[in-house]
């Protein structure tokens, strides 16, 4: 076990910042939103349907909830700056004929600090990893341990640039990361950032207000169409609490993953996924904390690109438990066994 933590370095200081952003307009829809029952993948011209390729979301409202009403919005402070760290802790298990059932994947915690601006369209966060921490629950983990640290080391001190719009969608834009390792890492920590935000309707709400959005979502190779069902609370402190819980259908298509030779390519035969996650606000709407689980079935096909031999079916199965707190590494991981943050 191991944390790692940034050092004054050139590469330390290295900002990441994206190609152009998905879409992130969010449209209305006055018919309740809903994803096909029926378990396998949904065709890329169904989803475009239900989820247009200019938009980055949809939402339904189905209930405002009571007075006083207030318009959910995300406008960060120029200049403000918070720390947090997000944890995620993955089960992991692929079955075909190369590889065992379970794949040894180490929980990580990640410190972030996060600096933010005003833009035009939304806020600008500029998020720097200042430290990682790894564990290893069992000793299969503990041997892969040493590996992992190396590509954490390659992802600390980094900065990143996302945008985040008023209503709530994130977009993720980590640039240039080199190598696969990080890539699969960076992309660990900011599936729980992201979960720590949630599209809002367009309209004021309430206590008690009950919506339903459509996103799109990537994970472990797939693309799959997110619809959540999200309920507005507020706690004995006064913050508000997004209880949101989730499905998703992965898309039929056939890509290139990173992990593969070049050679091979991948298609998307099925994909469920189910979660749900809890997130605490603060009166200016930043996220204080969030619990989440989400558990994710995954089928491929993996062929040649050219043709020819047969295909190799690969199933996937992800379980990813999440947090997010503000404040430290050090602070956050106290009193946990086996966390490991030795400097």
């Amino acid at each position: 076990m191991g944390s790692v933590t940034a050092t004054p370095t050139a590469s330390a200081t290295a900002t990441t910042t994206a190609a152009p952003l998905a879409p992130t307009g969010v449209g209305r829809r006055d018919e309740p939103l809903s994803l096909p029952e029926a378990v396998g993948a949904m065709a890329p011209s169904d989803a475009a349907k239900r989820l247009p390729p200019e938009l980055g979301a949809v939402v339904h409202l189905i209930d405002r909830g009571v007075d006083p009403m207030s318009p959910l919005r995300f406008v960060a402070a120029p200049g403000g700056t918070t720390q947090v760290v997000v944890a995620t802790q993955t089960m992991m298990a692929v079955r075909d004929d190369a590889h065992p059932d379970a794949v040894p994947v180490p929980g990580v915690r990640a410190q972030l600090r996060v600096v933010t601006a005003t833009d035009a369209g939304g806020s600008v966060l500029d998020v720097t990893i200042e430290a990682i921490a790894l564990e290893a629950p069992d000793a299969a983990t503990e041997r892969v341990l040493p590996e992992v640290k190396k590509v954490a080391g390659r992802l600390v001190g980094t900065t990143h640039r996302l945008f985040l719009t008023p209503r709530g969608l994130l977009r993720a834009a980590p640039g240039n990361v080199k190598g696969q390792d990080e890539a699969q890492l960076l992309e660990a920590i900011w599936e729980v950032w992201a979960d720590a935000f949630a599209i809002v309707p367009e309209v004021p709400v309430g206590v008690g207000a009950l919506w339903q959005t459509l996103s799109r979502r990537h994970r472990a190779g797939a693309e799959l169409l997110r619809l959540e069902r999200v309920r507005l609370d507020r706690d004995e402190a006064g913050h508000l609490v997004l209880e949101v819980g989730a499905r998703e259908i992965a898309l039929a298509q056939t890509s290139r993953d990173a992990a593969l030779p070049k050679e091979l390519v991948m298609t998307t035969r099925s994909g469920l996924a189910l979660g749900k996650r809890r997130v605490i606000r603060d009166p200016h709407l930043w996220p204080v904390a969030l619990e989440s689980d989400l558990a994710t079935d995954l089928v491929f096909d993996v062929t040649r690109r050219e043709g020819g031999g047969a295909n190799k079916r690969t199933a996937v199965q992800l379980t990813q438990v999440g947090k997010m707190t503000r404040g430290a590494l050090d602070a956050a991981g106290s009193g946990d066994q086996g966390s490991g943050h030795g400097r």
